[in-house]
């Protein structure tokens, strides 16, 4: 299960963030990558209807394959289910879904469509790996690039707050910490929802 909180940032907060102790003393790991993310459904919205997603992503030189399900939340941390493998082919990917336990009937109906692309998301990822005390794993990250739907463009930033392992009740007291401390604006769209309002 995907959980994770999502804010407006720009580079000044960033700057702060980093600097501060309230960030930079758990910080155990970091790591850039270079990410171009294509959204894909197929002829009748099957993804939309559910709110979910289902994406390529190349990362540095790896790719990487996901199909998302959105789950009920009763707050601003999003939660939904995950199923992710290395593949550079979308249809090949959704055969093997179903042996990571994703819903085997949902995956066979997309597969057997023709898929759409929807858009695609250029960006650089600052990624930072945050141990909270010895029970709590988190990924605080700061995403900045362009989304492409068509032949209209827009730039984007926003920073990433993602459950790893571990206390989960941690995660969102400190989620909540970061929120209140840097005055964040919690962003309540996704990329692709927000890449297919353009």
């Amino acid at each position: 299960m995907e959980q994770e909180y999502k804010w407006v940032i720009d580079e000044k907060k960033i700057k702060n963030m980093l600097n501060s102790e309230s960030v930079s003393r758990y910080i155990i790991n970091e790591d850039k990558i270079d990410m171009e993310a294509t959204y894909y459904d197929d002829i009748y919205g099957t993804i939309k209807k559910m709110c979910g997603a289902l994406r390529k992503r190349k990362q540095n030189e790896e790719y990487i394959c996901c199909l998302k399900i959105e789950q009920k939340s009763n707050n601003n941390c999003k939660k939904r289910k995950e199923y992710e493998l290395e593949e550079n082919n979308i249809y090949k990917a959704l055969e093997k879904f179903p042996d990571m336990g994703a819903p085997k009937e949902l995956c066979e109906k997309i597969r057997k469509q023709e898929l759409i692309q929807l858009c695609t998301l250029k960006f650089y990822r600052s990624a930072y790996k945050l141990k909270i005390k010895e029970d709590c794993i988190l990924e605080l990250s700061f995403d900045k690039g362009e989304m492409i739907k068509g032949e209209k463009r827009q730039d984007f930033m926003e920073m990433e707050l993602e459950f790893k392992s571990g206390d989960e009740n941690k995660f969102h007291t400190y989620a909540n910490m970061l929120e209140s401390k840097f005055d964040l604006k919690i962003q309540p769209l996704s990329k692709i929802a927000r890449a297919m309002k353009l």
